[in-house]
C-alpha cells in the first residue's frame, strides 16, 4: 500500500535522498545549479510521496530546478523560467528566442540528447532498438489568429532554436502499468546547447540504482517529538540506516 510521508523522520530521509540524487544527476550531466543543492533549497511545491519500500515517488523544487522522481529513478528534470504562464508571457518568449541562431541542428540536438541519456543511466541501445524515435524544432506564428479564427492570419511560421528529441512506443511502469506514447523525452536550448528538460517515463530502461527506504515501516513509526531531538550525527546514522542511495 502506498502512502505519502506523514512524519517529519520520513520527509527528511526523502527529501534527502531526493537531493543527492539531483545533486548526482546535475554533476554527471555537467548542468549548471550554481552550488550543490541542500535541504534548504526545497521550495514549497515539493513532494515526499506517494512511497513504499521498492517505489519512492515525489519531487524538489528548487530555484532553477524542478526534479520529479518515480520508482526511485529521477523521471522529469526541468530548467526553470522558460515555462510561459499565460499567451502574452508566451508570445513575448517567443518573439525574443527568435531573435537568436541555433547553435544545433536537428542532428546536433539528438546528439545532445542521447549524450545526456546514456549520462543519466538511460539504457540507450534498448530505446533506440525498440522504440521510434523523432526530432521537432519549435515555430510560433507572428501573426496571431482572430478571435473566432482556427487558423493563423498568416502562415508565415518562424522556426525557434529549441529542439524537442523524443522516443515513443509501448512501454510498461512499475513493472505493470502499460503505456503508448513518449518513454523518453529530452528538450535542448539551441541557443545554448543547454539542456531544458529530460524526462524518463519508464524505471525499466533506466540503468543508474535507485533511491529508496531500506524500511519504511520503522521510519514512519518514528515519532515527531523524539526525531526533532535528533543531533547531526544522529540525522547521520538515520539516513545511512534507513537511506537507500542510488547512483552517486
Amino acid at each position: 500500500m502506498q502512502q505519502f510521508a506523514t512524519n517529519v523522520a520520513c520527509r527528511y530521509l526523502v527529501y534527502t535522498l531526493m537531493v543527492s540524487q539531483a545533486n548526482w544527476f546535475c554533476h554527471t550531466l555537467a548542468l549548471h545549479q550554481g552550488h550543490d543543492f541542500t535541504l534548504n533549497d526545497v521550495q514549497p511545491g515539493s513532494s515526499a510521496g506517494p512511497l513504499d519500500t521498492n517505489d519512492l515517488c515525489g519531487s524538489i523544487v528548487t530555484e532553477g530546478w524542478y526534479f520529479g522522481f518515480d520508482a526511485g529513478h529521477i523521471s522529469s528534470c526541468v530548467r526553470r523560467g522558460h515555462q510561459a504562464q499565460n499567451d502574452a508571457e508566451m508570445k513575448r518568449q517567443n518573439i525574443e528566442w527568435s531573435k537568436h541562431r541555433s547553435l544545433i541542428d536537428s542532428n546536433g540536438a539528438i546528439q545532445l540528447a542521447t549524450n545526456w541519456l546514456a549520462l543519466s543511466g538511460a539504457k540507450v541501445s534498448e530505446l533506440q532498438s525498440n522504440y521510434t524515435m523523432s526530432v521537432t524544432q519549435r515555430f510560433f506564428y507572428p501573426m496571431y489568429q482572430p478571435t473566432n479564427g482556427v487558423r493563423p492570419m498568416k502562415n508565415d511560421a518562424i522556426l525557434l532554436p529549441i529542439f524537442q528529441v523524443e522516443w515513443r512506443g509501448q512501454y510498461t511502469r512499475k513493472g505493470r502499468v502499460y503505456h503508448r506514447g513518449p518513454v523518453a523525452k529530452v528538450i535542448v536550448s539551441g541557443m545554448t546547447k543547454e539542456l531544458w528538460e529530460c524526462d524518463m517515463f519508464s524505471e525499466r530502461l533506466v540503468s543508474a540504482p535507485l533511491i529508496g527506504i531500506k524500511d519504511l515501516s520503522a521510519v514512519l513509526s518514528v515519532k515527531d517529538s523524539d526525531f526533532l531531538k535528533y543531533d547531526g550525527v544522529a540525522l547521520s546514522n538515520f539516513v545511512a540506516k534507513y537511506g537507500a542511495f542510488g547512483a552517486k
